[in-house]
């Protein structure tokens, strides 16, 4: 493997891992604002993961509508147990014929940038505004938990912005405006 393949792998590997543990830590914090009475909180960072997680299962039957019943029970399942993001960068990283990966709707490599796009759109960012709110607007001391899901919602954020960056942006050949910008 050489090390522009290497590096490729532990980024991809790695924004999945930050990104399921953006999810979990939401998750967490859901649960300390509905134990701490911030019912407002709870219930918006819960909208915020229910659009994320519903515009990810409708990406998924839309590409997947054309395989076999078990498999879009599969592709959801991945969604609601929220390991989507480590799927997707092993279908990536294995190169999964378009049989596997949705009939041709979406390639492996798409279908993970759009799973960012959304997360980044309906969960991280929105979550982060959540938060920061709660964490301002609260009268006692402020939990390490919350500055620690704060933390890998920005880690998620910054990584999904960068990634799709370097997928689309920085390559010329995928650019689709300006192909002559970059040199």
């Amino acid at each position: 493997m050489t090390a522009d393949k290497k590096f490729v792998a532990v980024e991809n590997y790695g924004l999945s891992a930050i990104s399921i543990i953006d999810m979990i830590s939401d998750i967490i914090m859901v649960v300390q604002f509905t134990q701490a009475g911030r019912t407002g909180f709870s219930l918006a960072t819960v909208s915020c993961l229910s659009l994320n997680i519903g515009f990810q299962s409708i990406t998924a039957f839309v590409s997947f509508r054309k395989q076999s019943l078990y498999v879009q029970l599969c592709e959801q399942m991945y969604i609601f147990f929220l390991v989507k993001p480590a799927v997707d960068v092993w279908r990536v990283r294995n190169s999964e014929s378009p049989s596997i990966t949705g009939v041709g709707v979406f390639d492996a490599k798409l279908q993970m940038v759009v799973t960012q796009v959304f997360e980044l759109l309906m969960e991280a960012l929105p979550g982060r505004v959540i938060l920061l709110t709660s964490i301002f607007t609260q009268s006692s001391e402020t939990s390490i938990v919350s500055f620690l899901a704060l933390l890998s919602s920005l880690s998620t954020a910054a990584l999904i912005s960068a990634a799709i960056s370097v997928d689309y942006d920085i390559d010329v050949n995928k650019r689709i405006f300006s192909q002559t910008y970059i040199q």
